[in-house]
């Protein structure tokens, strides 16, 4: 058994992936009998990953199942794919590509502008494209060559500082809240990561593993120092359950899984409290009813001093939602408990410590 694409990403210096996306590709051919309901059911695959040649589904932190296809044919037969269409790809190809000259090698443009092209003839799609129109950009390219080559030295530099300043603020985070929050006295941990997008701290608690298994629950908050979010000027603060951890998606027995017990009581039962906890505190989005994202704000960064002005507001991040703000803590407790007790029919293991503690 053998799905077409499996694209997987983590830290160099761990045994396994960290996550993982599954794509099945269709142009002529249809999907075999029972096809996406075996991929995915697969809990293994073949895969190198340095000194590793599987990928073991339930280690995997995220997973997505994508099913790419012709737009007149059927969607994938099981429901954990998420049909994608080629008319899309080159609807979204072409967005990209339009005004990219001078961003990319003329040459890149010109294989891209290709490969549409073939999409376009497997799809049976008209096109827009002018190859006059190309020529005439690509005779800019040749007239003004020396000027594009100095400003693609600027932006590949501009590329490097701000990869620089991920990983600085990805490995100094930690250790900068350290001095202002004793998290050992408080039993909360502080979890960097080598992606950038998946630094995170939680009480202790809230990482439980009723399964015994490398699967855990949890339900944490997160920064991501990305480039983007550096260019963007700006720092996003979430709170997270993660909406595709095996071990929160399935099932239990006769109840639901840990995510949709979790997010029912969250949106029904807790939700006047929660939006009450949540509104000192001035969320820019909450979505309480669904995994991922339950809520975030967004706090500005100086562009004269990225770093510091970053490490600052994670700072006042923190303050607000891990701090000063115990009934937020409180009320999401009482949902992890609940939801924990529900489907695992036991208690979570320990005792829940409050909000975390500044140094004296």
């Amino acid at each position: 058994m053998a799905i077409d694409l499996v694209i997987c990403g983590g830290s160099a210096l761990s045994d396994h992936p960290r996550w993982a996306v599954f794509l099945e590709l269709k142009v002529g051919a249809t999907e075999g009998v029972g096809q996406t309901p075996a991929y995915a059911e697969a809990d293994r695959w073949n895969f190198s990953w340095f000194d590793s040649d599987e990928v073991v589904v339930d280690r995997l932190t995220d997973t997505d199942y994508a099913y790419l296809k012709r737009d007149s044919a059927d969607d994938a037969t099981d429901d954990s794919f998420q049909s994608l269409l080629w008319k899309d790809i080159v609807d979204e190809f072409d967005r990209q590509l339009q005004g990219s000259l001078f961003d990319y090698p003329h040459r890149s443009v010109v294989q891209l502008t290709d490969f549409i092209q073939s999409l376009k003839e497997t799809e049976n799609m008209d096109s827009p494209f002018d190859e006059s129109q190309l020529s005439e950009r690509l005779n800019l390219y040749f007239e003004y060559s020396d000027l594009i080559e100095q400003v693609e030295k600027a932006n590949s530099q501009f590329e490097s500082d701000f990869e620089d300043l991920s990983k600085y603020l990805r490995s100094n985070w930690e250790a900068r809240l350290g001095d202002s929050y004793d998290f050992e006295k408080s039993r909360w941990l502080a979890s960097p990561s080598s992606k950038p997008k998946w630094q995170a701290l939680l009480p202790e608690y809230w990482d439980q593993d009723p399964l015994d298994s490398d699967s855990t629950i949890r339900l944490y908050f997160r920064h991501s120092p990305t480039t983007d979010s550096l260019r963007n000027r700006t720092l996003t603060f979430r709170l997270r359950l993660p909406p595709q951890r095996h071990v929160h998606t399935t099932p239990q027995g006769d109840c639901q899984s840990f995510n949709d017990e979790f997010t029912s009581l969250a949106s029904t039962e807790y939700a006047g409290r929660l939006d009450d906890a949540l509104k000192p505190i001035g969320v820019d989005k909450t979505r309480l009813s669904s995994a991922s994202a339950l809520c975030s704000k967004e706090y500005p960064l100086d562009p004269q001093n990225l770093a510091g002005s970053y490490l600052g507001q994670l700072d006042a991040a923190v303050r607000e939602f891990c701090v000063d703000n115990p009934e937020l803590l409180t009320v999401l407790n009482e949902v992890f408990e609940q939801t924990y007790q529900t489907v695992f029919e036991t208690e979570p293991t320990g005792e829940f410590p409050g909000p975390l503690q500044p140094k004296e």
